[in-house]
């Protein structure tokens, strides 16, 4: 009987047969799966080197916002707004942002609201010192001064807004003095403009 027993293991290990097989079942890779701080930081990652067009987008209204909102206040600090003011601040709005005239309007309620409850204006030329270059800064300023102008009358409040906003955007004293200067100058040449068909009559 042993010598039996010894031939069967014999030809099952000559079949590749093994009795310890049954006790050593076929273990299967298990599927790869990320991890989630591996897919965090690959959102990171894609977030930082491509913003959001969304976030984009909700900085320039924004920008258009604070821009609205000086040009309004140099509206109301004129004790009689006059339509002239209110037409030329929607004009250079429309310039400086490319805006239809749904959204000009939208704009403006939306300023007008804004200037209302706001308490100062560190809150607008913070954010234009961040994403305006010094150039755009004093437009800004020069848009202040072409609303002011735009009635022909240069109230005392009217100066004095435009005056603290250029030295909250860190506009040079020279810088403001050309940005009126020009301002006052495209004034004048609108006024002679508009009266020149009335004397040819």
């Amino acid at each position: 009987r042993c010598s039996a027993k010894v031939n069967r293991v014999a030809h099952h290990r000559a079949r590749g047969y093994s009795p310890s097989a049954k006790m050593a079942p076929t273990l299967s890779a298990p599927a790869f799966r990320p991890l989630p701080m591996l897919s965090s930081l690959q959102n990171l990652l894609t977030s930082f080197f491509h913003p959001d067009d969304a976030a984009d987008a909700h900085s320039e209204a924004k920008l258009q916002l604070a821009t609205a909102v000086l040009l309004f206040d140099v509206m109301r600090s004129d004790a009689d707004t006059k339509d002239a003011e209110r037409a030329q601040a929607m004009a250079v709005l429309r310039q400086r942002f490319g805006l239809s005239d749904e959204a000009l309007a939208a704009l403006m309620a939306q300023a007008e609201q804004t200037a209302v409850h706001a308490n100062d204006y560190f809150s607008f030329t913070s954010l234009m010192n961040d994403q305006f270059t010094q150039a755009q800064k004093i437009q800004v300023v020069e848009f202040m001064w072409q609303v002011a102008y735009a009635d022909g009358e240069l109230d005392a409040n009217e100066h004095h807004i435009i005056s603290k906003v250029a030295g909250l955007l860190h506009v040079t004293h020279g810088e403001y003095i050309a940005a009126k200067m020009r301002a006052k100058e495209a004034a004048l040449l609108a006024a002679q403009t508009n009266i020149a068909p009335e004397r040819s009559s």
